[in-house]
């Protein structure tokens, strides 16, 4: 097997020169935003839940507790079953009309994987707290450019993942108490950056512990 050059590398995780825009906005997008002002809440959080058949119904169940203000989904089929069950919420087929009219503390995101980062980084702009179901994102540069919005803007993150049971409450507390997520948006990057050190790694002859401080 032929040795990777640094160029090939820089193809294969999606970071090249060609990259200097994510999802249709400037490599930091965040730098402009207006930060908002974040305190503890008491009572019911107001969330807009995009994608809400499949996986995206078990989320909505998760987190009917708290005030569904909006459900979306480009599938009429499981948007209905779902305003079935939330009547007072209002529906919307395209995420970005939801975030333009809607009152929201936060947003659930559970549609196709390629839709993930574009909802995030716009749910961000928006001063929303997020949680995303994985994958974050299709590529590396998407990962880390939603860890560093989240961070700009303050916003408390959660990438769903099965294997930690309780991270829907986990996330809702933390949207309450302003506290850390087990596996927010700062996780997802720190896998990403653990893959980036094991490609380099793997074309420089790197030993696996110079992987594993990638991820510590």
């Amino acid at each position: 097997m032929r040795p990777l050059d640094r160029r090939e590398f820089l193809r294969l995780v999606g970071v090249t020169a060609a990259s200097a825009t994510i999802m249709g906005c400037s490599a930091t997008p965040w730098a402009s935003w207006t930060v908002p002002v974040r305190t503890r809440r008491d009572g019911p959080l107001r969330l807009g839940v995009v994608g809400v058949g499949g996986r995206g119904a078990g989320n909505l169940a998760a987190v009917s507790q708290e005030t569904i203000v909006a459900l979306c989904d480009v599938d009429t089929r499981p948007l209905a079953a779902a305003a079935e069950r939330h009547p007072g919420a209002a529906t919307f087929r395209d995420h970005r009309v939801m975030l333009a009219e809607s009152e929201l503390d936060g947003i659930v995101i559970s549609t196709p994987d390629h839709m993930h980062a574009p909802i995030a980084m716009a749910a961000l702009q928006r001063g929303l707290d997020v949680y995303c179901e994985k994958p974050l994102g299709r590529r590396t540069d998407e990962c880390l450019a939603l860890q560093r919005a989240a961070a700009h803007m303050g916003a408390v993150t959660q990438m769903g993942t099965q294997i930690h049971v309780g991270h829907h409450r986990e996330w809702l507390d933390a949207c309450r108490t302003r506290g850390p997520t087990t596996c927010g948006f700062d996780y997802a990057a720190r896998l990403t950056r653990a893959v980036l050190a094991g490609v380099e790694a793997y074309r420089t002859g790197a030993s696996d512990a110079d992987t594993a401080l990638a991820f510590s």
